[in-house]
């Protein structure tokens, strides 16, 4: 467990190779962990490596077909890789247990595959889900980004910090987060947020 904790820590602060040691560590006492093995595949996808994370995911869901955050993550990496269909077949999976954060990276999958239209749907639904039931602002954040409208991304996104949300912790290495990258309010929120200088 400490390897693990130690391992997803070091991930979350963009240093996948060190997170990557620990990680292999924490694997070797406790090797069909669904846990361990996907934080391994959440560091192959969030450095890019999308044919590693898919293998890994996959493995997974095969030790365990109803482990979502697996699915979660083949979700994420199916969508890097342009298989928009997949992704969000992978996505509803999780739309009883997961609702609002399933629903939002439908959304940026929509965004991000040319379907602006059904996003903004996705944008109003999640709206209407937050009366209803907490709704995190990363979900919200994520599609204006993929639609391009930066200004509510990071409106959003500046509410995820000011709500000390967990999520917080997924900025720094957020691969659905790449576009803001240049925008000197991204490099100025993960300071606000504490995360050392890359």
């Amino acid at each position: 467990l400490a390897h693990q904790r130690y391992g997803n820590l070091l991930h979350l602060s963009g240093q996948s190779e060190k997170a990557l040691v620990e990680m292999s560590a924490a694997l070797k006492l406790d090797p069909l962990s669904a846990t361990i093995n996907t934080i391994i595949g959440g560091i192959f996808y969030v450095t890019h490596q999308y044919e590693q994370a898919i293998k890994q995911f996959q493995r997974i869901i095969e030790m365990e077909p109803e482990y979502y955050p697996a699915r979660f993550g083949l979700g994420c990496t199916y969508t890097q890789t342009g298989n928009f269909a997949e992704a969000i077949e992978e996505f509803q999976r999780g739309l009883d247990n997961y609702s609002p954060v399933a629903l939002g990276f439908i959304g940026y999958t929509y965004a991000l595959s040319n379907k602006p239209d059904a996003a903004r749907e996705i944008l109003e639904k999640l709206h209407q889900e937050a009366a209803r039931q907490y709704v995190s602002p990363y979900c919200l954040a994520v599609i204006y980004a993929a639609l391009g409208d930066k200004e509510s991304a990071f409106r959003w996104l500046n509410k995820l910090y000011e709500e000390r949300s967990d999520l917080v912790s997924w900025l720094k290495v957020s691969p659905e987060l790449d576009a803001l990258h240049e925008d000197p309010r991204f490099a100025a929120l993960l300071r606000r947020i504490g995360f050392p200088p890359s």
